[in-house]
């Protein structure tokens, strides 16, 4: 029996050990080196006694010490994988690197195949022995034999783990034992094994993940098979009797050309619960499941390394290591698999990851980065072309500073950053652009073959306490950020992102409430606390929206939380805000009409501009509704408007000279009043056939109402050649509306506006057929980004405004993965000022007299004017508009401009400078 130590003396025994070790001496470090022209006979402890070969390295796995370090001589190649199986020390890690001058040294994962003979036809074989995962014919990557040699079978019905296709007519059994690469959902690759085939139907092993394709002509192909290869740059290797079969490019004979087959499992296996190794200044290539492998050890920092040609870059699952500084291209799955904790992935590039069908993962993958674990930092990075989502993550992730271009290309319906799983997940300063929706072997039926790509995408299980802060989105055709809830849904904030040109800007729903923790019949909740402030959306078609809000489970619209101070900006449609509820149906809101329907979004603003993308180049028609400018009576338009209750009549009291006037007092007859307009006329839908409509809008409050070309074939039922939804509010809106219709026909126009919206005003309405020329949206708009880390100064060609109506000319700094939107000014609006203390305008100098003027005072024109005509304020916002008829050489200043300097635009002149005091 052990006698206890008393306290006193166990003290003292644990720091006399303690001294031992800090005043012993330390172990010699030894370095150790490997060159092409050593010999694994030597010590290796010199680079005239060098290794030659990573096999010799290996036998070293397991006795070296912490500080040693194990150099290749540089421009040298060696084939094979390291195993790092000690373990260092903190200050004393064990290190492999490179020496000598030249470039990096290549850890080749790949054995040269010698020794082919002829096979059959063109098909020659070698024996290799063990697993081969690719081939590599002169550097370029040949084909695992498959059918079709290129495109895709369809599938005709799909259920279960069955799929019939009309492609497959070969005899019962013919398939069993091959492998099925299908693609059955927009986001994945699945890859099967066929374990039966009868009257082309495939039964596979296992489920599809779409086990309900039904008729939907999802693509797949069948490979790994020697039977399927029958065409150039195509190989096969056969397991039972270790023979790789190629035909090789060209049809030549491949003992003429260098062939290598990917045989060794990673570049650099990590051993189990090892600890503080460095990597650093090596090339990893042609791995069969990975450059850079952990398996559960930590302080593990690789850095400067390239790795190329390999399945995953870098697999790692462990705690506390270090991945920066490294160069990751064509993977075939994932570049990056980090199950760690506490772990850094840092300025790495990963560039063409996981861009080929079917040689990625089964089921979801394909990412360019895939953090699982707490405390990781995704930061700095740089993705080119991936496969499927660029960075997905979960647990509180730190994810800052990385670019992401050109992603979805092999998948669809993802987003450059995605997460689920999480809480205090911080995704901030990245930026994201040019998604492309890879549609390779989807089905070609709706809604699957349609471009669904995304920027920042909220999973939909669990992700609360969620911070995404000044990242940029850009050139999307799906959603710039997409926040689903469900039921346990608390702490989000979205604030000071810049969202550009996508088809919606923000799409924030409750879809996923019957999912997750917490969820509960009838999964309704009322009110979350989401936060959205600050967030630039800049749309540069009519089609784009601001926000979307998708309500599943009420029909009274989910309150997601305070949204304040942003941007919502559209010059090309007001009508920014979609509510789509699937109990309430689907409504759409200008900004000003949804702040004073929900009280929410106080100091939020839209665009002062309206602009279209479309120019008239030529007038093809006269005047096609002679009726529209109202000047002394409604001209017969109140004797087509339903129901009988509406009341259309004249007014002189709004807009220009007369105008009409539209009132439905409630919905006791019909919810609608539907105004035509008295005039017939004719449309035709070819190509060219082009209309323009003018027309000018008020109400007393905010609403809109659509206005719509019906055909004569359509009198009897709700549809209409054209339509499109117009706002009005106590503010003039002047517009022209460029249009196409989808048949030849006599039409009218139809204008329809809501009971709960009764009361609008409308003049000045022309209808011509126009020949057009198509606007470039970006000459008068753009984006700049600086996706590096210090500022960076941009040159400016003119005059610009941003969206908080500051001027800027010159040049423009912006931060480090920074970004500003600006819109094309006159240059004669980067001279103005805010005050009137600057000296005078001369009488008549710009053209307008007097100026300086009194507040609602006349101001006359040196020429006559005609056309619109908008007072825009120091910080770019529109304050008046007003359209003047041919001839005007005068009009009132609108009462809204007090003291201060004002811009003028005034069609088909320079934009003139007004002083009002």
């Amino acid at each position: 029996m052990m006698r206890p130590v008393p306290k006193r003396d166990l003290l003292g025994y644990v720091c006399a050990l303690f001294l031992v070790a800090l005043f012993a001496p330390a172990a010699e470090a030894t370095v150790y080196y490997v060159s092409p022209t050593g010999n694994d006979t030597n010590n290796g402890t010199s680079q005239a006694s060098a290794w030659r070969t990573i096999d010799r390295v290996n036998q070293s796995a397991y006795t070296i010490q912490p500080g040693d370090q194990i150099l290749f001589q540089r421009g040298g190649h060696y084939r094979g994988g390291i195993i790092w199986g000690t373990s260092g020390a903190a200050g004393a890690p064990i290190t492999y690197g490179a020496y000598g001058t030249g470039a990096d040294p290549i850890i080749d994962g790949a054995r040269l195949v010698t020794g082919w003979t002829p096979y059959q036809g063109n098909i020659w074989r070698a024996q290799v022995g063990t697993e081969v995962s690719q081939v590599y014919v002169g550097g370029n990557r040949s084909i695992l034999a498959r059918t079709p040699n290129t495109g895709w079978f369809r599938n005709d019905q799909g259920s279960g783990n069955t799929m019939h296709s009309n492609d497959l007519t070969q005899s019962n059994g013919f398939w069993t034992g091959a492998r099925c690469i299908l693609r059955c959902t927009a986001s994945s690759y699945d890859t099967l094994r066929v374990a039966a085939f009868n009257n082309g139907t495939l039964t596979f092993s296992t489920q599809p993940t779409n086990t309900n394709m039904a008729g939907d002509d999802w693509g797949f192909y069948l490979d790994k098979r020697l039977d399927l290869l029958d065409a150039s740059n195509e190989w096969y290797y056969e397991p039972s009797t270790g023979y790789l079969y190629l035909q090789a490019p060209g049809n030549a004979d491949p003992n003429g050309l260098a062939v290598e087959a990917c045989t060794e499992w990673a570049g650099l296996l990590c051993s189990y619960q090892r600890h503080h190794m460095v990597a650093e200044n090596l090339v990893f290539r042609h791995h069969r499941n990975a450059g850079v492998r952990v398996d559960d050890a930590s302080f593990v920092t690789i850095r400067n390394c390239v790795i190329e040609d390999t399945y995953h870059g870098i697999r790692s699952y462990g705690h506390d290591n270090l991945f920066e500084h490294n160069t990751i291209s064509r993977t075939l799955a994932t570049g990056c698999l980090m199950i760690d904790n506490n772990s850094v992935f840092q300025w790495n590039d990963l560039e063409d990851i996981a861009t080929i069908p079917g040689e990625g993962e089964t089921q979801w993958g394909y990412f360019g980065i895939r953090g699982i674990g707490q405390n990781n930092v995704i930061r700095g990075n740089r993705l080119e072309n991936i496969g499927y989502i660029g960075i997905t993550a979960n647990g509180n992730h730190l994810i800052e500073k990385n670019t992401i271009h050109h992603y979805l290309t092999t998948l669809n319906d993802g987003g450059a950053i995605a997460f689920d799983h999480s809480d205090g997940l911080i995704v901030q300063d990245n930026i994201m652009y040019d998604a492309v929706c890879g549609l390779d072997g989807s089905s070609t039926v709706l809604p699957h073959y349609q471009e669904m790509g995304l920027g920042i995408y909220f999973g939909n299980t669990s992700n609360v306490n969620t911070t995404v802060q000044r990242n940029t989105i850009a050139n999307l055709s799906g959603v710039g950020i997409n926040v689903d809830h469900n039921m346990n849904t608390h702490g989000h904030q979205v604030r000071d992102n810049v969202i550009f040109n996508c088809g919606i800007g923000m799409s924030i729903s409750d879809y996923s409430n019957s999912n997750g923790p917490g969820a509960q019949f009838p999964y309704y909740v009322a009110n979350y606390d989401d936060q959205y402030s600050n967030n630039v959306i800049y749309g540069l078609r009519k089609d784009q929206y601001a926000l979307r809000f998708y309500n599943c489970y009420s029909a009274q619209p989910t309150d997601f939380g305070t949204f304040t101070n942003n941007r919502y900006f559209n010059p090309y449609n007001e009508m920014a805000i979609f509510l789509f509820s699937f109990q309430a149906g689907q409504h759409w809101f200008s900004l000003e009409h949804w702040q004073a329907a929900r009280n929410e979004e106080a100091g939020t603003s839209r665009s002062p501009l309206r602009l279209s993308e479309w120019t008239t180049v030529n007038e093809l028609s006269g005047e096609l509704i002679p009726s529209g400018s109202f000047n002394g009576s409604s001209n017969g338009w109140a004797n087509a408007v339903w129901p009988n209750n509406a009341q259309v009549t004249h007014d002189v009291t709004h807009l220009d000279q007369g105008c009409l006037k539209v009132y439905i007092p409630d919905n006791s007859v019909y919810g609608e009043c539907s105004v035509r307009g008295p005039e017939w006329f004719p449309i035709e839908n070819g190509p060219d056939d082009w209309y323009r409509l003018d027309l000018s809008l008020q109400g007393d409050q905010e609403g809109y109402l659509k206005c719509a070309i019906k055909g004569e074939s359509q009198s009897g039922n709700p549809y209409t050649r054209y339509d499109r939804l117009l706002p009005f509010g106590p503010g003039r809106r002047d517009r022209s509306i460029y249009f196409q219709v989808s048949a030849s026909e006599q039409a009218q126009l139809l204008l329809t506006n809501k009971w709960t919206l009764p009361q609008y005003y409308i003049d000045n309405i022309h209808l011509h057929k126009v020949q057009v020329q198509a606007n470039d949206p970006l000459e008068k708009q753009m984006l700049l980004l600086n996706d590096g880390a210090s500022e960076q100064t941009f040159e400016l060609d003119g005059c610009w405004s941003d969206v908080n109506g500051q001027y800027w000319s010159g040049s423009i700094s912006l931060p480090g993965f920074g970004s500003k939107v600006l819109v094309r000014e006159s240059d004669d609006l980067c001279d103005m000022s805010t005050g009137v203390e600057d000296a005078p305008i001369q009488v008549g100098s710009a053209g307008i007299y007097p100026n300086p003027v009194a507040p609602g005072a006349r101001i006359n024109f040196s020429a006559p004017a005609e056309g619109p005509l908008q007072f825009v304020g120091a910080n770019g916002q529109e304050l008046a508009s007003v359209v003047l008829p041919p001839g005007t050489m005068g009009m009132d200043l609108p009462k809204v401009l007090g003291r201060g300097v004002y811009a003028l635009r005034m069609s088909g002149r320079p934009v003139e400078r007004v002083v009002v005091e």
